[in-house]
């Protein structure tokens, strides 16, 4: 008599990435995508807030990301050996304030959605009033 031994391999599900945005807008910021499939690509995407959209195209069809309004790929990197990518972009003011997120292209995992910091061009400098010093 035959027996059919099945042997189970564990189901290791991949972690969502993770996504940090820091430094001014406009200037530079800077953009830290962790836990992503090792050497694989992340793309990086905007939109005007807090939403839901399908991806229209590409290997991750039918994803939905928590975005909405707008929704626009901003880049296609690789990640490293570990999982990450980080650059540091000098930005204008039209960067400010967006929602972003990051989608892992091998798993379709998205991140949480991040927001670039808000612009700091709407504050008004005010010059202060000039002192008359006598010069010896």
């Amino acid at each position: 008599m035959w027996k059919m031994v099945f042997w189970m391999m564990p189901v290791v599900a991949q972690a969502a990435p993770v996504l940090e945005i820091g430094g001014s807008c406009p200037g530079t910021m800077s953009v830290d995508i962790s836990d992503n499939t090792p050497s694989g690509q992340v793309a990086i995407l905007t939109g005007a807030g807090l939403g839901t959209t399908e991806v229209p195209a590409g290997p991750c069809t039918t994803a939905l990301l928590d975005l909405e309004g707008s929704v626009a790929l901003r880049g296609r990197v690789t990640a490293d050996a570990a999982g990450a990518y980080r650059l540091t972009p000098t930005v204008s003011v039209g960067a400010c304030d967006l929602a972003v997120q990051a989608l892992d292209l091998s798993t379709c995992e998205v991140s949480r959605v991040v927001y670039t910091p808000e612009s700091t061009s709407s504050y008004v400098a005010t010059e202060a009033p000039l002192t008359d010093y006598d010069v010896d």
